[in-house]
Protein backbone atom coordinates (compact mmCIF):
# COMPACT_ATOMS: atom_id res chain seq x y z
CA UNK A 1 0.00 0.00 0.00
CA UNK A 2 0.86 3.71 -0.32
CA UNK A 3 4.09 4.61 2.18
CA UNK A 4 4.65 1.17 2.65
CA UNK A 5 7.34 0.46 0.54
CA UNK A 6 10.39 1.06 2.80
CA UNK A 7 8.80 -1.44 4.96
CA UNK A 8 8.38 -4.32 2.21
CA UNK A 9 11.91 -3.04 1.22
CA UNK A 10 13.10 -3.86 4.15
CA UNK A 11 11.81 -7.15 4.81
CA UNK A 12 13.17 -8.33 1.34
CA UNK A 13 16.48 -7.62 2.40
CA UNK A 14 16.48 -8.95 5.25
CA UNK A 15 15.27 -12.10 3.46
CA UNK A 16 17.86 -11.47 0.66
CA UNK A 17 20.56 -11.00 3.69
CA UNK A 18 20.02 -14.35 5.62
CA UNK A 19 19.62 -16.11 1.86
CA UNK A 20 23.53 -14.71 0.92
CA UNK A 21 24.15 -15.70 4.73
CA UNK A 22 22.45 -19.25 5.30
CA UNK A 23 25.00 -21.34 3.13
CA UNK A 24 27.44 -19.89 5.65
CA UNK A 25 26.24 -19.11 8.98
CA UNK A 26 23.40 -21.40 9.35
CA UNK A 27 25.58 -24.17 9.18
CA UNK A 28 28.10 -23.17 12.05
CA UNK A 29 30.22 -21.78 9.10
CA UNK A 30 30.23 -18.45 10.12
CA UNK A 31 32.88 -17.24 7.50
CA UNK A 32 34.15 -12.99 7.45
CA UNK A 33 33.06 -13.21 4.31
CA UNK A 34 29.64 -14.21 4.95
CA UNK A 35 29.44 -11.47 8.02
CA UNK A 36 30.50 -9.01 5.71
CA UNK A 37 27.51 -9.31 3.02
CA UNK A 38 24.86 -9.86 5.55
CA UNK A 39 26.32 -6.33 7.90
CA UNK A 40 26.47 -4.39 4.21
CA UNK A 41 22.79 -5.20 3.24
CA UNK A 42 21.74 -4.37 6.74
CA UNK A 43 23.56 -0.39 6.95
CA UNK A 44 21.54 -0.42 3.23
CA UNK A 45 18.37 -0.55 4.91
CA UNK A 46 19.01 1.98 7.21
CA UNK A 47 17.00 1.25 9.95
CA UNK A 48 16.34 4.48 11.55
CA UNK A 49 14.36 5.64 9.26
CA UNK A 50 10.89 3.79 10.06
CA UNK A 51 9.97 1.29 13.14
CA UNK A 52 8.71 -1.30 11.01
CA UNK A 53 12.40 -1.29 9.15
CA UNK A 54 14.24 -1.24 12.54
CA UNK A 55 11.96 -4.17 13.65
CA UNK A 56 12.85 -6.42 10.37
CA UNK A 57 16.86 -5.12 10.78
CA UNK A 58 16.73 -6.88 14.52
CA UNK A 59 14.79 -9.49 13.33
CA UNK A 60 17.24 -10.26 11.16
CA UNK A 61 20.46 -9.40 13.35
CA UNK A 62 18.92 -12.05 15.68
CA UNK A 63 18.39 -14.90 12.95
CA UNK A 64 22.26 -14.49 12.38
CA UNK A 65 23.85 -14.34 15.76
CA UNK A 66 21.42 -17.05 17.01
CA UNK A 67 21.39 -19.52 13.65
CA UNK A 68 25.35 -20.70 14.55
CA UNK A 69 24.09 -21.94 17.85
CA UNK A 70 21.68 -24.05 16.98
CA UNK A 71 21.37 -27.07 14.70
CA UNK A 72 22.14 -26.62 10.87
CA UNK A 73 19.10 -25.53 9.03
CA UNK A 74 17.68 -27.30 6.05
CA UNK A 75 15.98 -25.58 3.40
CA UNK A 76 12.78 -26.99 1.63
CA UNK A 77 13.15 -29.91 -0.23
CA UNK A 78 10.57 -29.15 -2.78
CA UNK A 79 12.23 -25.64 -3.77
CA UNK A 80 16.03 -25.62 -2.04
CA UNK A 81 15.58 -21.72 -1.21
CA UNK A 82 17.68 -20.45 1.40
CA UNK A 83 15.08 -18.95 3.47
CA UNK A 84 11.17 -18.70 3.41
CA UNK A 85 9.66 -15.42 3.26
CA UNK A 86 6.15 -14.80 3.92
CA UNK A 87 4.23 -12.36 1.48
CA UNK A 88 2.66 -9.55 3.97
CA UNK A 89 -1.20 -10.13 4.56
CA UNK A 90 -3.77 -6.74 4.38
CA UNK A 91 -3.60 -6.19 8.41
CA UNK A 92 0.23 -6.67 9.06
CA UNK A 93 3.02 -4.03 8.17
CA UNK A 94 5.28 -6.40 6.98
CA UNK A 95 5.85 -9.81 5.88
CA UNK A 96 7.00 -12.28 8.59
CA UNK A 97 10.09 -14.07 8.27
CA UNK A 98 10.05 -17.38 9.75
CA UNK A 99 13.17 -19.57 10.18
CA UNK A 100 12.38 -22.86 12.35
CA UNK A 101 15.42 -24.78 13.97
CA UNK A 102 14.37 -28.22 15.50
CA UNK A 103 16.81 -30.09 17.71
CA UNK A 104 16.40 -33.91 16.89
CA UNK A 105 15.43 -36.14 19.88
CA UNK A 106 18.76 -37.62 21.40
CA UNK A 107 17.16 -40.52 23.52
CA UNK A 108 13.42 -40.41 23.69
CA UNK A 109 10.95 -39.17 21.35
CA UNK A 110 9.58 -35.50 22.23
CA UNK A 111 7.07 -36.50 25.16
CA UNK A 112 7.73 -39.96 25.27
CA UNK A 113 5.85 -41.82 28.43
CA UNK A 114 8.73 -44.36 29.91
CA UNK A 115 8.77 -46.63 33.07
CA UNK A 116 11.40 -45.85 35.63
CA UNK A 117 12.60 -47.74 38.49
CA UNK A 118 13.73 -44.75 40.81
CA UNK A 119 17.35 -46.23 42.45
CA UNK A 120 18.51 -43.27 44.29
CA UNK A 121 18.14 -39.46 44.76
CA UNK A 122 19.62 -36.63 44.21
CA UNK A 123 20.89 -33.84 46.01
CA UNK A 124 18.24 -31.50 44.41
CA UNK A 125 15.87 -34.09 45.31
CA UNK A 126 14.94 -36.06 41.87
CA UNK A 127 14.26 -39.39 42.17
CA UNK A 128 17.59 -40.97 39.68
CA UNK A 129 17.02 -44.34 37.44
CA UNK A 130 18.35 -45.79 33.99
CA UNK A 131 15.76 -46.55 31.16
CA UNK A 132 17.13 -48.01 28.20
CA UNK A 133 16.80 -45.50 25.36
CA UNK A 134 14.76 -46.50 22.76
CA UNK A 135 16.80 -44.54 19.93
CA UNK A 136 20.21 -45.51 20.72
CA UNK A 137 19.50 -48.73 22.41
CA UNK A 138 22.04 -47.70 25.46
CA UNK A 139 21.07 -46.84 28.71
CA UNK A 140 20.48 -43.02 30.03
CA UNK A 141 20.06 -41.48 33.38
CA UNK A 142 16.39 -40.61 34.13
CA UNK A 143 15.79 -37.87 36.72
CA UNK A 144 12.44 -37.82 37.92
CA UNK A 145 10.94 -34.96 39.95
CA UNK A 146 8.91 -36.10 42.94
CA UNK A 147 9.84 -39.59 43.02
CA UNK A 148 10.96 -41.78 45.64
CA UNK A 149 13.76 -44.45 45.56
CA UNK A 150 12.54 -47.88 45.42
CA UNK A 151 9.43 -46.36 43.29
CA UNK A 152 7.86 -47.54 39.86
CA UNK A 153 6.90 -44.73 38.32
CA UNK A 154 5.22 -43.73 34.88
CA UNK A 155 6.91 -40.38 33.84
CA UNK A 156 7.00 -38.12 30.58
CA UNK A 157 10.15 -36.88 29.33
CA UNK A 158 10.23 -33.04 29.88
CA UNK A 159 13.78 -32.17 29.03
CA UNK A 160 16.53 -33.94 27.06
CA UNK A 161 20.36 -32.79 28.43
CA UNK A 162 24.15 -34.06 26.74
CA UNK A 163 23.90 -37.18 29.00
CA UNK A 164 20.46 -37.41 30.86
CA UNK A 165 17.47 -36.63 30.54
CA UNK A 166 14.29 -34.92 32.92
CA UNK A 167 10.96 -36.69 33.54
CA UNK A 168 7.73 -35.73 35.50
CA UNK A 169 5.72 -38.15 37.23
CA UNK A 170 2.13 -39.36 35.48
CA UNK A 171 1.51 -42.10 37.81
CA UNK A 172 3.04 -44.15 40.59
CA UNK A 173 2.80 -47.83 39.56
CA UNK A 174 4.58 -49.07 42.64
CA UNK A 175 5.01 -46.84 45.63
CA UNK A 176 8.18 -47.31 48.09
CA UNK A 177 8.32 -48.05 51.12
CA UNK A 178 9.88 -44.26 51.88
CA UNK A 179 7.18 -42.39 50.08
CA UNK A 180 4.63 -40.25 52.19
CA UNK A 181 1.96 -38.33 51.92
CA UNK A 182 3.04 -34.72 51.60
CA UNK A 183 1.91 -32.63 54.69
CA UNK A 184 1.38 -29.65 53.11
CA UNK A 185 -1.37 -29.39 50.45
CA UNK A 186 1.20 -27.14 48.14
CA UNK A 187 3.86 -29.61 48.12
CA UNK A 188 4.88 -29.39 44.17
CA UNK A 189 3.91 -26.68 43.15
CA UNK A 190 6.01 -24.46 45.63
CA UNK A 191 9.71 -24.56 45.51
CA UNK A 192 10.43 -24.47 49.40
CA UNK A 193 10.47 -28.11 49.67
CA UNK A 194 11.58 -31.08 47.88
CA UNK A 195 11.07 -34.27 50.27
CA UNK A 196 8.12 -34.05 51.32
CA UNK A 197 7.43 -37.19 49.81
CA UNK A 198 9.31 -39.00 51.63
CA UNK A 199 9.24 -40.24 55.55
CA UNK A 200 11.20 -38.09 57.67
CA UNK A 201 13.02 -41.63 58.94
CA UNK A 202 13.64 -41.29 54.53
CA UNK A 203 14.66 -37.62 54.76
CA UNK A 204 17.35 -38.05 57.03
CA UNK A 205 18.87 -41.09 55.58
CA UNK A 206 19.21 -39.51 52.27
CA UNK A 207 21.10 -36.08 54.04
CA UNK A 208 23.06 -38.31 55.38
CA UNK A 209 24.38 -39.83 51.83
CA UNK A 210 24.30 -36.28 50.56
CA UNK A 211 27.13 -35.01 53.12
CA UNK A 212 28.77 -38.31 52.44
CA UNK A 213 28.62 -37.95 48.23
CA UNK A 214 29.97 -34.04 48.85
CA UNK A 215 32.84 -34.74 51.14
CA UNK A 216 33.74 -37.74 48.72
CA UNK A 217 33.30 -36.01 45.11
CA UNK A 218 33.74 -32.16 46.00
CA UNK A 219 36.00 -32.65 49.17
CA UNK A 220 38.04 -35.56 47.33
CA UNK A 221 37.84 -36.95 50.86
CA UNK A 222 37.93 -40.90 50.90
CA UNK A 223 36.86 -43.16 54.25
CA UNK A 224 34.50 -40.35 55.85
CA UNK A 225 32.60 -41.95 58.41
CA UNK A 226 29.41 -40.10 58.32
CA UNK A 227 26.85 -40.83 61.34
CA UNK A 228 23.49 -41.08 60.74
CA UNK A 229 21.21 -37.59 60.78
CA UNK A 230 19.91 -36.70 64.05
CA UNK A 231 16.74 -34.55 63.89
CA UNK A 232 14.91 -32.62 66.14
CA UNK A 233 11.46 -34.14 68.00
CA UNK A 234 9.46 -32.20 65.39
CA UNK A 235 9.70 -33.17 61.80
CA UNK A 236 7.46 -29.78 60.71
CA UNK A 237 6.42 -26.81 62.77
CA UNK A 238 9.53 -25.53 63.71
CA UNK A 239 11.49 -23.41 60.99
CA UNK A 240 11.52 -19.76 62.81
CA UNK A 241 12.73 -17.44 59.51
CA UNK A 242 10.67 -17.39 56.36
CA UNK A 243 11.17 -15.39 53.24
CA UNK A 244 8.18 -14.69 51.06
CA UNK A 245 7.93 -12.93 48.26
CA UNK A 246 6.03 -10.30 47.06
CA UNK A 247 4.75 -9.25 43.69
CA UNK A 248 4.50 -5.34 42.15
CA UNK A 249 0.72 -6.24 42.72
CA UNK A 250 0.91 -7.06 46.41
CA UNK A 251 0.42 -10.45 46.04
CA UNK A 252 2.41 -12.65 48.62
CA UNK A 253 3.78 -16.14 48.47
CA UNK A 254 6.74 -18.43 47.57
CA UNK A 255 8.58 -19.41 44.36
CA UNK A 256 6.67 -21.77 42.09
CA UNK A 257 8.56 -25.05 41.33
CA UNK A 258 10.83 -23.33 38.46
CA UNK A 259 11.13 -19.98 39.40
CA UNK A 260 8.40 -18.51 37.61
CA UNK A 261 5.53 -16.69 39.61
CA UNK A 262 4.67 -17.47 43.35
CA UNK A 263 2.59 -20.04 45.08
CA UNK A 264 -0.45 -18.04 47.65
CA UNK A 265 0.44 -20.46 50.81
CA UNK A 266 -1.59 -19.93 53.27
CA UNK A 267 0.75 -21.72 56.13
CA UNK A 268 3.92 -23.00 55.60
CA UNK A 269 4.33 -26.69 57.40
CA UNK A 270 7.85 -26.64 58.53
CA UNK A 271 6.88 -23.18 60.10
CA UNK A 272 6.22 -22.69 63.75
CA UNK A 273 2.77 -21.46 64.30
CA UNK A 274 3.98 -18.26 65.57
CA UNK A 275 5.82 -17.15 62.34
CA UNK A 276 2.62 -18.88 60.34
CA UNK A 277 0.43 -16.38 62.63
CA UNK A 278 2.55 -13.11 61.24
CA UNK A 279 2.15 -14.61 57.64
CA UNK A 280 -1.13 -14.24 57.58
CA UNK A 281 -1.58 -11.18 58.99
CA UNK A 282 1.22 -9.49 56.57
CA UNK A 283 -0.92 -11.31 53.55
CA UNK A 284 -3.83 -9.31 54.65
CA UNK A 285 -1.71 -5.97 54.61
CA UNK A 286 -2.32 -3.37 51.63
CA UNK A 287 0.25 -3.53 49.04
CA UNK A 288 1.97 -0.36 49.64
CA UNK A 289 3.09 -1.40 52.64
CA UNK A 290 3.82 -4.80 51.31
CA UNK A 291 6.14 -3.46 49.35
CA UNK A 292 7.62 -0.92 51.43
CA UNK A 293 8.82 -3.46 53.64
CA UNK A 294 10.54 -5.33 50.78
CA UNK A 295 12.37 -2.75 50.35
CA UNK A 296 13.73 -2.14 53.58
CA UNK A 297 14.94 -5.83 53.61
CA UNK A 298 18.88 -5.52 52.35
CA UNK A 299 18.93 -9.18 50.36
CA UNK A 300 16.40 -6.84 48.02
CA UNK A 301 18.37 -3.78 48.53
CA UNK A 302 21.48 -5.62 46.90
CA UNK A 303 19.34 -7.14 44.45
CA UNK A 304 17.93 -3.48 43.17
CA UNK A 305 21.63 -2.42 42.48
CA UNK A 306 21.94 -5.17 40.08
CA UNK A 307 18.37 -4.74 38.29
CA UNK A 308 14.67 -3.02 39.15
CA UNK A 309 13.27 -5.74 41.36
CA UNK A 310 9.09 -6.56 40.13
CA UNK A 311 8.35 -6.81 43.74
CA UNK A 312 10.31 -7.79 46.55
CA UNK A 313 11.31 -10.08 49.63
CA UNK A 314 9.72 -9.77 53.17
CA UNK A 315 11.12 -11.25 56.35
CA UNK A 316 9.69 -13.01 59.14
CA UNK A 317 11.94 -13.78 62.12
CA UNK A 318 10.76 -15.69 64.74
CA UNK A 319 12.83 -14.89 68.29
CA UNK A 320 12.23 -15.35 72.08
CA UNK A 321 9.79 -12.78 72.34
CA UNK A 322 7.49 -12.91 69.01
CA UNK A 323 7.96 -12.61 65.38
CA UNK A 324 10.14 -9.35 63.69
CA UNK A 325 9.56 -8.14 60.44
CA UNK A 326 11.95 -5.31 60.44
CA UNK A 327 14.79 -6.64 59.29
CA UNK A 328 16.76 -4.40 61.70
CA UNK A 329 15.04 -5.07 64.70
CA UNK A 330 17.17 -6.54 67.51
CA UNK A 331 16.05 -9.21 68.66
CA UNK A 332 16.72 -11.66 71.34
CA UNK A 333 17.80 -15.13 71.20
CA UNK A 334 18.17 -17.79 74.13
CA UNK A 335 20.63 -21.08 74.63
CA UNK A 336 21.62 -22.80 77.43
CA UNK A 337 21.07 -20.31 79.51
CA UNK A 338 23.02 -17.47 77.10
CA UNK A 339 21.38 -14.55 76.22
CA UNK A 340 22.39 -13.68 72.22
CA UNK A 341 21.13 -10.18 70.59
CA UNK A 342 21.17 -9.76 66.57
CA UNK A 343 18.95 -8.08 64.04
CA UNK A 344 16.66 -9.87 62.87
CA UNK A 345 18.19 -10.25 59.00
CA UNK A 346 21.53 -11.52 60.54
CA UNK A 347 21.81 -15.36 60.35
CA UNK A 348 20.90 -17.76 63.30
CA UNK A 349 20.07 -21.07 63.34
CA UNK A 350 16.51 -21.63 62.14
CA UNK A 351 15.40 -24.78 63.86
CA UNK A 352 15.52 -23.87 67.59
CA UNK A 353 14.54 -27.68 68.40
CA UNK A 354 17.98 -28.96 67.16
CA UNK A 355 19.58 -25.78 68.11
CA UNK A 356 20.24 -27.13 71.94
CA UNK A 357 21.43 -30.50 70.65
CA UNK A 358 23.39 -29.04 68.25
CA UNK A 359 25.82 -27.32 70.34
CA UNK A 360 25.86 -30.27 72.79
CA UNK A 361 26.98 -32.04 70.13
CA UNK A 362 29.83 -29.79 69.28
CA UNK A 363 31.12 -28.90 72.74
CA UNK A 364 31.30 -32.58 73.85
CA UNK A 365 33.44 -33.71 70.94
CA UNK A 366 35.69 -30.49 71.69
CA UNK A 367 36.39 -32.05 74.80
CA UNK A 368 36.87 -35.16 74.08
CA UNK A 369 40.22 -34.31 72.36
CA UNK A 370 41.26 -33.84 75.25
CA UNK A 371 42.19 -30.16 74.35
CA UNK A 372 42.12 -26.99 76.77
CA UNK A 373 41.58 -24.10 74.44
CA UNK A 374 39.00 -23.86 71.81
CA UNK A 375 39.51 -21.19 69.12
CA UNK A 376 36.08 -20.85 67.20
CA UNK A 377 37.79 -19.28 63.89
CA UNK A 378 34.24 -18.71 62.17
CA UNK A 379 32.29 -17.59 65.20
CA UNK A 380 29.79 -15.44 63.71
CA UNK A 381 27.31 -14.63 66.65
CA UNK A 382 29.88 -16.69 68.66
CA UNK A 383 27.14 -19.13 69.65
CA UNK A 384 29.54 -22.32 70.06
CA UNK A 385 32.54 -20.04 71.60
CA UNK A 386 30.49 -19.09 74.22
CA UNK A 387 28.22 -22.13 74.29
CA UNK A 388 31.23 -23.77 75.41
CA UNK A 389 33.52 -21.39 77.08
CA UNK A 390 32.96 -22.58 80.68
CA UNK A 391 34.18 -26.23 79.32
CA UNK A 392 37.50 -24.52 78.70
Amino acid sequence: GPGRGGDAGATLTVAFAIALTSRDALTHRRTSAARSRFLTLMLMMNPLRQSAMRACYLRGLLLFLVAPFTTPWAPPSSTRRAASLTPPSSTRRAASLTLRATRAPKFFEADSIIDVRVDSLSSLGDGVGRVRSNLTGSDVVVFVQFAAPGDVVRARVTEEKKRSCRAAVVEVLQPSPDRAVPVCPSFGACGGCQLQHLTLDAQRRWKRVFLRDALERVGGLRGVAVEATRGGDRGYGYRTKLTPHVTARGALGFQRVGGRGLVDVAACAIADDAVNERLRALAAEPRDRLLARAAAYAPARRARAKRAPAGGTLLLRGHAAGVAVDPDEVVEQRVRGLRFAHKASEFWQNNDDALPALVDHVVAEARRSGATKLLDCYCGGGLFALAAAADF
